[in-house]
Order: C-alpha cells, then sequence, then structure tokens
C-alpha cells in the first residue's frame, strides 16, 4: 500500500545534522521526504511552497532564530507540529518553547528519540485538529439552530432540568416582553408562571429533574403565563426533551393563543346570543330552561315563564323601516333586560317575541310587580331620531312545577298561549295560563 510521503522541513544550518536524522527517520522505516532551509526567507518561502507536514528546527542558527521562526509559524494560524532539535538546550529554554508552542525538543546527542516524539507530535496535532474541527462544526450547529430559532413565529424557550433559562429566542422577547439578556440564566416559573402555579411547576421539575419524565413532557397544554408587565395571558405550551450528557433539557415552543380564545369565545357568543339584542337565544334559554327546571325539581321551589309579543311593531317596521324597528327592539331589549331582578333570564326567540324566566315565583302574586314593570316599560315611547314611537306588550304566563309533570316545551307552549289571549284582549296587559 503506497502512503503520501511525510514532508519535513529541517530548520537547519548544518547539513550533516540533518542527514543523521534523515538516516535515523529511514532506518525506522518513516516514509518522508525532506527540503533544508537556514534563513527566515528561505523558511517562509518553504512554508508556502514545500507545504510540510512537520518542522524540525534548531534553537540557534546563525541567520535567524527557532522561537521566531516557531512565532511566525502560529502567527499564521498554522498548527503544525514542531520540534526543536538542537545541540544545547537549557531546561528554562525547554520551558519557554513548549510555552510559545512547540510540541518537542530533541538534544542532538540523542538522535534515537526523533521518530518517537515525530510520531507523538503528529498524534497530538491530529487530535487537535480534530478538536477544533468537532468545536467548530459545534459553532456552526449552534448557528444553525440558533438561526432557526429566531426565524420561526413560536416563542422557544430552553431550560436545564432545575428550570433557569438556557435559550430564548426574539419571537419569546416579543411574547413576553424580557429580552435574552434579562432572562438567561433565570428561574423559567419564577418569571413566567402566575404564582398560583408555582407549587405544582416546582414538583414538576423535581420528576424532570429525577428521570427526565414529567407529565407535560410530549403533551400539548393551554396555561396562564405572565408577562414582564405583570398582565396574564393565555398560552399553548407543549414542551419535548432533550439529553445533553447527563443532564435532561426541556424545550418549550410556546404560543400566544389570547387572539384564538378571543375569537372562539366571539364564535361561541354568536352561537347562543342573538346578534341584535345580545339576548340569549332560542337555543341557550332552552338550555336555561330545562337547568332550572331540573333544579326546582331538587329544591323544591317554583319559576315563572313568560312569553312577551310586543304589539304595534309590524306597523313600526312598515311605516319606519327595518333599521327603525332593530332600534326600537334593542331598546325594549334593554329595557326589559334592566327591570328583571338577579338571576333571572330574558331571552329573544325572533322577531318581536321575547321569553323568561322568573325564579322564585310560583303564582300571580310573587309574579305581578316584575308583569307590570315590563308592561310599563315596553308602552315607554322609544324617540328614534327625534320621533317618538310607541308600542306595548302583551305577556303570557305560566308556572312550574304543575299538579301533572310538564315538559320545557309543553309550559312554553301555555305561556305562547297565555300571551295570544292577552293580545286577543287588546294587548298591554298579561295573561295567567289556567
Amino acid at each position: 500500500m503506497v502512503t503520501t510521503p511525510l514532508r519535513i522541513l529541517f530548520l537547519e544550518d548544518n547539513p550533516n545534522d540533518v542527514a543523521l536524522c534523515q538516516r535515523i527517520l529511514h532506518k525506522s522505516e518513516l516514509n518522508f521526504e525532506s527540503l533544508r532551509v537556514e534563513t527566515e526567507e528561505a523558511y517562509k518561502l518553504a512554508l508556502d511552497e514545500f507545504n510540510p507536514d512537520l518542522i524540525l528546527a534548531d534553537y540557534n542558527l546563525p541567520n535567524y532564530d527557532g522561537l521566531k521562526a516557531l512565532s511566525y509559524l502560529r502567527s499564521q494560524h498554522l498548527e503544525l507540529p514542531f520540534i526543536f532539535l538542537t545541540g544545547a538546550m537549557g531546561e528554562d529554554r525547554a520551558v519557554e518553547s513548549l510555552h510559545q508552542g512547540a510540541d518537542d525538543y530533541i538534544l542532538k546527542d540523542r538522535p534515537g528519540r526523533l521518530p518517537e516524539a515525530i510520531h507523538r507530535a503528529l498524534e497530538y496535532r491530529q487530535q487537535q485538529t480534530q478538536l477544533k474541527q468537532e468545536k467548530k462544526l459545534r459553532r456552526q450547529q449552534e448557528q444553525i439552530f440558533r438561526a432557526a430559532l429566531n426565524s420561526v413565529r413560536d416563542a422557544f424557550i430552553v431550560s436545564d432540568d432545575e428550570g433557569y433559562i438556557l435559550e430564548w429566542n426574539p419571537a419569546a422577547e416579543s411574547m413576553f416582553g424580557y429580552t435574552r439578556e434579562q432572562v438567561i440564566g433565570k428561574d423559567l416559573h419564577a418569571l413566567l408562571a402566575p404564582q398560583r402555579y408555582h407549587a405544582k411547576a416546582y414538583k414538576g421539575m423535581q420528576r424532570f429533574r429525577a428521570n427526565g419524565e414529567g407529565s407535560i413532557i410530549g403533551q400539548t397544554r393551554e396555561l396562564m403565563a405572565l408577562r414582564q408587565d405583570g398582565s396574564e395571558f393565555q398560552i399553548e405550551i407543549s414542551f419535548s426533551r432533550i439529553k445533553v450528557g447527563d443532564n435532561h433539557l426541556a424545550v418549550g415552543q410556546v404560543r400566544d393563543i389570547t387572539e384564538k380564545k378571543e375569537y372562539l369565545a366571539k364564535i361561541e357568543h354568536l352561537a347562543l346570543y342573538d346578534s341584535l339584542t345580545d339576548l340569549p337565544n332560542r337555543q341557550l334559554f332552552i338550555n336555561r330552561l330545562h337547568h332550572e327546571m331540573a333544579q326546582l325539581a331538587r329544591s323544591g321551589q317554583g319559576l315563572g315563564l313568560l312569553f312577551i309579543d310586543i304589539d304595534g311593531f309590524k306597523e313600526i317596521n312598515d311605516v319606519y323601516g327595518h333599521e327603525t324597528g332593530d332600534v326600537m327592539l334593542k331598546e325594549l331589549a334593554d329595557r326589559m333586560k334592566r327591570t328583571m331582578r338577579e338571576g333571572d333570564t330574558i331571552s329573544r326567540l325572533g322577531g318581536d317575541e321575547f321569553v323568561a324566566i322568573l325564579l322564585n315565583v310560583s303564582d300571580e302574586t310573587e309574579s305581578q310587580s316584575i308583569l307590570l314593570r315590563l308592561l310599563k316599560v315596553c308602552a315607554l315611547p322609544v324617540v328614534i331620531e327625534q320621533q317618538p314611537l310607541q308600542v306595548s306588550a302583551s305577556i303570557g304566563v305560566t308556572f312550574y312545577p304543575q299538579r301533572e309533570e310538564v315538559s320545557a316545551e309543553r309550559i312554553l307552549n301555555q305561556a305562547d298561549s297565555a300571551m295570544y289571549l292577552a293580545k286577543q284582549a287588546g294587548g298591554g296587559r298579561y295573561c295567567i295560563h289556567k
């Protein structure tokens, strides 16, 4: 197998010393080629053109200095093995040469150690080169990792197994209000979690520190977090685990879901509330009616169910238009809502029809004051664009529980029927279902 010869540069003024070294190296079966120089100019030129793998230099030269040659080599960031080969070298000079970056020194009266010294120096430099390459690779990987963290929209937080922050990307800066410099080395939970969550968070970190496990690792959770200004907001966070040596690191990917939650709340509100009056719609009202009826079956209390229709509203719509009609419905809805007691419910079924639940009433006597107030506020003029418009209300009333078991739909029909009786009697009044 043919190997590339080792290129040895001799910085030596005595050709005989070089010849002796060459014989020793040939005898050790080292495959090499060599070049001898003895001046600074020739030395620097040989570094460029001969491109040596190893330098053997005399410490004292007539026209140059071995330490200067070593210093120049290292100033050029060349990590070639450099061995002093000298006739006499005191201990102080030997130590100085090693501090300057020499790999070894050999006395000329003991040249037999040369093959071993060369082998050891080459091996050491190879190891150093490998370590530098690995370090450079790690730096590149860190740069790639940092660039990736900096480019994503989600906040990324890396903490050690004690909960201290190790990494913090720009998205985290924007989300929480802290710069990277402010948080590195700080306690993750003390900084970002509301006080009420601290005990649970620290308990989880103890488990993570012990075995790298935790209830949140590998999971996505919705939690409350704390900004620098002390305000709380809702986040979605997923934690993953990475192991570095014997230590576990936690990597958190965080999203601010405030807007998402507000949007979902808005969608839910639109699904359950009337868009014009912001009163509960039919679906929410029926749910509440079923709930209150179930509660009353256990408590033994009663409720009143009202069905309210606005008298004369159709004429207002026909004469003044739907926009005016909508303004009137909103005003009447606000008036009736303010009239209801705490815990009572009023809802818009659609058009000019409203329904209401009165809690803790079981007959006309207990509900009469509220019924009269509702009739009164509905009969007050509504001024729209300086035009006073007036309507009234017909209210049908029924009560629950009754002697026979009845459903929510049944008592709603009873109140509806009673409302029609009130309207047939001229409106502006209430009628009790018999």
